[in-house]
């Protein structure tokens, strides 16, 4: 095609101001949705433990400690609150929603939660030796121990109940689907969890696929 006629008919169909003899490039304006803000939304604490699992005060308290993680530095572009990202994936963790829900609930787009939730996770996983670990002191050790012993069937010298769960998983890579198809037909990673006498979790294994028993 002879480039002279092709700018010649792209001319006549979008035609010049006279005053200027350059194209009119008109740049769109970007729009920045009306986020949903999840800690102003309700007022008692049923509310969000309905809604998330969690009290306010929790949320908060979960919020602080990995700010430094997932916030962004800057407020350019309108960049997603910390307060925000827990909450999409606290939501998340608590009912296994679609994507396209936690969309419509926060206002976002699919990979905005997409990316939440990763950062999230991985900064609570970062953590995780803070809050899940057995007793390390003598101290600890007694009163889980007496924890246990008070309960009504009066176990002595136990320092946690151990059991094992299946999580399904979703979406995976042909070659590994075999690994994860567990012994009621269904794919999962098969997760140990250790908890003491008030329902702490004091040891967490979530690492081998559905088939392992």
């Amino acid at each position: 095609m002879d480039i002279d006629n092709f700018v010649a008919d792209i001319i006549e169909l979008n035609p010049l101001d006279d005053s200027d003899n350059e194209f009119d490039i008109t740049r769109r304006e970007r729009v920045y949705r009306d986020r949903h803000h999840p800690l102003e939304e309700f007022t008692d604490d049923q509310q969000f433990i309905d809604c998330y699992r969690f009290p306010r005060s929790k949320i908060i308290e979960l919020v602080d400690t990995i700010a430094d993680d997932i916030e962004h530095p800057t407020k350019r572009s309108y960049g997603i609150s910390a307060s925000l990202q827990v909450c999409i994936a606290l939501k998340f963790y608590a009912f296994g929603s679609y994507f396209k829900d936690l969309c419509e609930l926060f206002h976002v787009d699919k990979s905005t939660v997409s990316r939440c939730i990763s950062n999230v996770t991985t900064a609570f996983c970062r953590r995780s030796s803070m809050y899940i670990r057995f007793p390390h002191t003598v101290d600890e050790l007694v009163k889980v121990k007496r924890k246990y012993s008070d309960i009504d069937a009066g176990l002595p010298n136990v320092v946690g109940a151990v059991d094992g769960t299946h999580i399904r998983l979703t979406l995976l890579r042909k070659e590994e689907e075999s690994l994860f198809v567990n012994r009621k037909q269904y794919h999962s990673i098969n997760a140990q969890i250790i908890c003491d006498g008030d329902l702490l979790i004091r040891n967490v294994v979530a690492r081998f696929p559905g088939i392992t028993h």
